[in-house]
């Protein structure tokens, strides 16, 4: 029995848990529109649950098919590492501050292109409805969306190349939302989730970030939607742009901690150096750079293209499974589910601008 899809079944899965979720849309939308809890329709607090659980099954089956063991493949068979469990919250604070803005801008620049948008999440600050959506908006899409993006998939697509997976898998993810809305922050946090996933080699890590963060999310929009509306003019956008960098400090700061949890102890490796009078010893571990240093460097990287080689070296070196890389023609199953979820995104842009 196979641990992991290879890339091939990866595309195939997500057409698969497209087709699945539309279907159980489809469905949804029969039932009575005009019936509203806490501010959403009961047909969408069905679909949001039935979309979900859709998705679980078809993983469920396709594994079977493909005769792939399910823990491995979604990346529940590796032990929790405590020190990484302890940092997702930290994470996932640094993924709001920064990308919030972001999305923000991006909600401003729609709204002067004529677009006409909305997410359904509950508008009345009551405890009934928050209480479900808690269950039914936030821990179920968490677990979903990471069994089949970062458990499922990302290692399949990783056969291309550790970038190409990370990438990707944040395309996908920003996209099969549909919703333009949203595009922007989930892409984002959606990178964050795969170096997360690759690193910790654990889902878990991924879907309690991926909880927090609509736990938070959901939180703001129901008791303070106005948390970001900001009346300064043009100011706004000075205000975004120092939650971002201020939010990317802490982002780089906390994954450069988390990957760290991550690695082996560096083993106490003496050499010997010498010149003509003197033989010196040293412990290798002992000559590592200050941390402080090091957390420099990595912001620094950022901007060099050295700094994203040495990232994509951590992430390759991460990965704890045979990673066969795919042949020619392999991920055609990837790009017909990149050109399904763009085209139908196109679609629902352009329907919010009529």
């Amino acid at each position: 029995m196979k641990n992991k899809f290879n890339i091939a079944e990866s595309g195939n899965l997500f057409i698969f848990a497209l087709i699945a979720m539309s279907l159980v849309s489809i469905i949804a939308s029969v039932l009575p529109s005009s019936v509203y809890f806490g501010g959403i329709s009961v047909a969408n607090w069905v679909g949001y649950a039935l979309t979900q659980i859709a998705v679980i099954v078809v993983i469920l089956v396709y594994s079977r098919l493909r005769k792939t063991n399910f823990l491995n493949a979604i990346g529940l068979s590796k032990k929790l590492n405590a020190k990484q469990v302890l940092l997702t919250p930290l994470i996932t604070i640094s993924c709001l501050i920064a990308f919030l803005p972001l999305a923000t801008a991006f909600s401003d620049l729609l709204s002067v292109m004529g677009y006409k948008g909305s997410i359904a999440v509950p508008t009345e600050a009551e405890a009934a409805p928050y209480i479900a959506a808690i269950f039914i908006i936030a821990l179920l899409p968490a677990i979903g969306e990471e069994w089949l993006i970062r458990g499922a998939i990302l290692k399949g697509l990783n056969e291309k190349g550790v970038f190409f997976g990370v990438f990707i898998s944040a395309f996908l993810f920003a996209f099969m939302h549909f919703n333009p809305l949203q595009t922007v922050y989930q892409f984002c946090l959606g990178t964050v989730l795969a170096v997360v996933a690759v690193y910790s080699g654990n889902v878990i890590c991924t879907v309690i970030i991926h909880f927090l963060n609509n736990l938070i999310s959901l939180t703001i929009s129901t008791f303070a939607p106005d948390f970001l509306s900001f009346d300064f003019g043009g100011f706004n956008y000075l205000i975004y742009l120092a939650m971002f960098i201020a939010g990317i400090m802490l982002l780089v700061l906390f994954l450069l901690l988390f990957y760290k949890a991550s690695s082996k102890k560096a083993e106490d490796v003496t050499t010997l150096e010498y010149d003509d009078y003197t033989f010196t010893f040293h412990n290798q571990s002992e000559r590592k750079d200050n941390f402080l240093i090091e957390y420099f460097k990595c912001l620094g990287g950022i901007f060099t293209k050295k700094g994203w080689s040495n990232f994509k070296n951590t992430l390759t070196d991460s990965i704890d499974y045979d990673l066969t890389l795919a042949n020619k023609g392999q991920a055609a199953s990837v790009y017909i589910a990149i050109g399904f979820v763009t085209l139908w995104w196109l679609i629902n842009l352009i329907l919010g601008l009529v």
